[in-house]
């Protein structure tokens, strides 16, 4: 049975009964819309996946002659991982995508939507895993707090460095002195500048908001296994149910990440705070990623290498 559904061009504020992505409108209904803004009924989702994105004044062609649509739409060959794939590689120009979740996360991250179902094992990418206890305010190690820094383990890079969170409940990082900090491994001197993303979509990992830097770039003198401080001078918000990214870029070349082998999530008073997952992604040295958020995470910037069961070895006051 043929299956669509409306799409809009829309700037302003959330349509009822519609899904907002970017400044494209989708109706959850499966027929037609009426009313402003102009409605454009979507390919049939019966004979392939389908990706749509808005178009600003009106200039997407039709098959009608002098008649121009505020939507472009794509169909997949067929309803398989493979044609949605390819499709969505096309679409990126310059991406390469191993699974259908990884492209739609690209997609969606992108002010793409589409008709691919999003299926994570876990609200949590990898779960909660280890359970600490925390108090707002103090210091959250990203790696394991016992494993100290050596340097046996150390993936080198003087680009940026992306480490995965989930916010269990709203979280906030504040403006103030030594409020996140980078451990070092061996003896250098360099600078560097911290940077967060929160995703605008619950339980997603992609749709990712502006990066802001939230310090300075800072010079450092650094030492084997010194801890390097930085002031926050932006404060962030994180709503609850938001995967975000720390990022780190800059310096120094001896910056290290950790094996970690499950996802760790700090608890306040017994109930779950933030998840520090497993995952981090590192520009590749000497040309890679730098300050815009990888591919693999969702987001559009290319030159990076995802680190399965690692994280990056910073710490951050959160609350």
């Amino acid at each position: 049975m043929p299956t669509s559904r409306p799409f809009a061009f829309n700037t302003g504020s959330t349509i009822p009964g519609t899904t907002q992505i970017g400044s494209l409108a989708v109706g959850t209904p499966t027929s037609g819309t009426t009313g402003l803004p102009k409605w454009w009924n979507g390919p049939d989702e019966s004979l392939g996946y389908v990706i749509a994105k808005s178009v600003s004044g009106n200039t997407q062609p039709t098959p009608f002659p002098g008649l121009y649509a505020s939507v472009s739409f794509y169909r997949s060959t067929g309803l398989t991982e493979s044609s949605y794939i390819n499709l969505s590689q096309r679409i990126s120009q310059n991406q390469t995508f191993a699974t259908g979740d990884a492209a739609y996360l690209w997609l969606s991250g992108n002010g793409y939507w589409s008709s691919w179902v999003y299926s994570p094992a876990s609200p949590i990418t990898g779960g909660t895993g280890t359970l600490i206890s925390y108090t707002a305010g103090s210091y959250l190690d990203a790696y394991t707090q016992t494993s100290g820094v050596t340097t046996t383990d150390g993936i080198n890079t003087n680009n940026g460095c992306w480490q995965l969170y989930y916010a269990h409940s709203a979280v906030t990082i504040t403006t103030g002195s030594n409020k996140i900090g980078l451990n070092s491994y061996l003896n250098g001197s360099n600078s560097w500048t911290w940077y967060c993303a929160v995703s605008t979509t619950g339980n997603t990992i992609g749709s990712w908001g502006t990066v802001s830097a939230i310090t300075t770039s800072q010079s450092f003198g650094y030492s084997t296994g010194g801890f390097n401080q930085s002031n926050i001078t932006t404060n962030v918000s994180i709503p609850a149910g938001r995967y975000f990214l720390i990022a780190n870029s800059g310096g120094p070349f001896y910056r290290t990440v950790k094996s970690l082998a499950s996802n760790r999530t700090a608890q306040i008073g017994g109930n779950n705070y933030i998840t520090i997952c497993n995952k981090v992604c590192l520009g590749n040295w000497p040309t890679g990623g730098t300050t815009v958020v990888p591919t693999q995470f969702g987001g559009s910037g290319t030159g990076y290498s995802l680190y399965s069961a690692h994280t990056h070895v910073h710490s951050v006051k959160f609350g």
